[in-house]
Formats: C-alpha cells, sequence, structure tokens
C-alpha cells in the first residue's frame, strides 16, 4: 500500500508534467518536443486506466499502445516505453501501417491527425473495444475518441470523454481526471 506521502508526490509530479513551460518559438511549441511529451502522456496514461481483466491473456501481459499513421514520436516513445511499468506489466509500443486488423489488440490507440478522417474504418475494428483512442484532433472527443491533447499557451494539455470510456467498459482514475483540463 503506497502512504499518503508518496501518492501525494506521485500526483504531483503528474500535475507537474502536465503543466512544463516550453520554450516557444513563434506561435507555437517546437513540434519535436511536444511529439515528446505526448509520448510520455501516453505510455503514464497506462497507469491511470483500468481495462476489463479479460483484456490480457495473462497478469503480466504488457499495455499495448498501437499508433496509427505516420509516427510522430520516433524512437522517444520507444525508449520511454521500455523503461516504463503499469503496475505488473510492461508497455510495448506498435506501429499499425496498412492492416487494421491488428488495431484490435491494442490498449490505447493514438490516432494522428492525418488519420482521424478515417475514424469511422477505424471504429469498425475496434468496435466495441475497451482501447483508449487519443489524438490531438480538435473536436476528437465527439468522433468517439477518450483523450485529446491540445496546446494552451506553452503548455501541452488534455481533455477526457468519461461518456466514451464507460461506454466501452474502461474506468479512468480520478487522478488522471484531476489534471485534464476538461471531462466531457
Amino acid at each position: 500500500m503506497i502512504s499518503k506521502r508518496i501518492h501525494k508526490i506521485i500526483i504531483l509530479c503528474l500535475i507537474a508534467s502536465v503543466t512544463i513551460v516550453f520554450t516557444a518559438y513563434g506561435d507555437g511549441l517546437r513540434q519535436s518536443r511536444v511529439f515528446e511529451i505526448e509520448a510520455a502522456f501516453l505510455v503514464q496514461f497506462s497507469k491511470y486506466i483500468t481495462w476489463p481483466a479479460d483484456r490480457f491473456k495473462t497478469e503480466k501481459s504488457p499495455v499495448i499502445i498501437g499508433i496509427i499513421g505516420r509516427d510522430p514520436f520516433g524512437t522517444k516513445i520507444d525508449r520511454i516505453a521500455r523503461r516504463f511499468k503499469s503496475g505488473n506489466r510492461p508497455v510495448e509500443i506498435r506501429r499499425i501501417c496498412g492492416d487494421m486488423a491488428d488495431a484490435d489488440k491494442c490498449h490505447i490507440l493514438y490516432i494522428t491527425s492525418a488519420e482521424t478522417g478515417k475514424m469511422k474504418e477505424i471504429k469498425k475494428y475496434i468496435a466495441g473495444k475497451p482501447i483508449v483512442l487519443v489524438s490531438d484532433t480538435e473536436n476528437f472527443l465527439n468522433q468517439g475518441g477518450i483523450i485529446d491533447f491540445f496546446i494552451s499557451g506553452t503548455k501541452i494539455r488534455f481533455n477526457i470523454s468519461l461518456t466514451n470510456s464507460r461506454r466501452i467498459g474502461l474506468k479512468i482514475s480520478s487522478k488522471l481526471l484531476k489534471v485534464a483540463k476538461g471531462i466531457q
């Protein structure tokens, strides 16, 4: 059991990571830094989401994060995932190119902005499966997404759709909800 003090430290670290201020260039953040932080969030999200027990083959099966479209994270997300455990589970990164059949094996699925126009097709392959859909596309939650990233000033923030997550049997920790900018 984690002591209250350690629990508070973990929460403060998560909040601090959400509100990290970046060096701004012109009107926006340096794109590579944005994707590096989003990659860290994707991996960290796995710690604060509960999937139905039958979503994993064993207690040590990995949490699988899939990326649909041209991978904006590169090797950064692989390095982060290699060093991270979601409870007892390792985190595995998969790139999904062309064949959507692999998408239903994922627990978290990042959909690049170039691919969000294919949401109907993607949702057909994962229909009813408890998969956290994440993107950085405007109105993504209204398309069935669970988490959407956005830039607010010099910070990367995110919104969460509890409605969409509950519909497919996912439970999102109150700790993650506390650091979300908006909840639907």
